[in-house]
């Protein structure tokens, strides 16, 4: 019986191990996920922002900013958790990032969601991102 016992338990501490372990490992925050996507050669020359609230009157709204706006909203928000999904998200911000190299990186978010050049993910904690873009002083164009 107190075989058995320990057998069970021993089973039991092993799943939660690798269902902690697992959960884990898919877990990353916004700056990895922007870290992993931009080159290192690569450097930011403009970011273009569009709200597309629909509930807006206007249906979208967007203002263009330079590398170091990037920069500080990394900076400030990278620290945002994310964990990987299935599943596009609803769209609020659209953010357009154009490099040196002639390349873009959209990311499209909402409040509980992201997506990033093909990837899905969960919001799991406070939006730094939305609220970042929110309490900026920023110029919508129309």
């Amino acid at each position: 019986m107190r075989k058995a016992t320990l057998i069970l338990i021993s089973i039991i501490s092993f799943a939660i191990l690798v269902y902690f372990f697992w959960d884990r490992s898919n877990t990353y925050t916004f700056g990895e996920v922007v870290g992993e996507e931009l080159a290192e050669n690569e450097s930011v020359h403009r970011v273009v922002i569009t709200n597309q609230e629909i509930d807006s009157e206007n249906f979208s709204q967007q203002v263009i900013l330079e590398e170091d706006f990037f920069q500080r909203m990394v900076n400030e928000t990278s620290h945002t958790e994310l964990r990987e999904k299935q599943g596009s998200p609803g769209v609020k911000y659209v953010i357009d990032i154009e490099t040196n190299k002639d390349t873009r990186h959209s990311i499209y978010t909402n409040f509980e969601d992201l997506h990033m050049n093909g990837r899905n993910f969960e919001i799991t904690g406070e939006n730094y991102l939305v609220n970042f873009i929110e309490s900026a002083d920023l110029n919508w164009n129309e």
